[in-house]
């Protein structure tokens, strides 16, 4: 398990990316690909599962379930 202060970090950047780009959404293999790409380790997908977890969490962002997908959104869909 990942430090707290590891995942507010991530939890941090992924806000600050999704306050840049509204309209973005996306699963956690693809917010976890593209911060691998940008922090380059290994084990990026279960750093990102918690700090997307810690942001829907505080209301920060929005969990929707599409059939096995779950896509990261900062809007509630209506």
């Amino acid at each position: 398990m990942a430090s707290q202060l590891m995942v507010e970090n991530i939890a941090k950047e992924i806000k600050e990316y999704f306050q840049g780009n509204p309209n973005a959404g996306d699963t956690v293999d693809g917010i976890a690909n593209w911060w691998v790409t940008k922090q380059s380790l290994n084990d990026a997908k279960d750093l990102v599962q918690q700090a997307l977890e810690f942001l829907v969490a505080k209301g920060e962002l929005h969990k929707r379930v599409y059939g096995e997908r779950v896509i990261y959104v900062r809007e509630a869909l209506h």
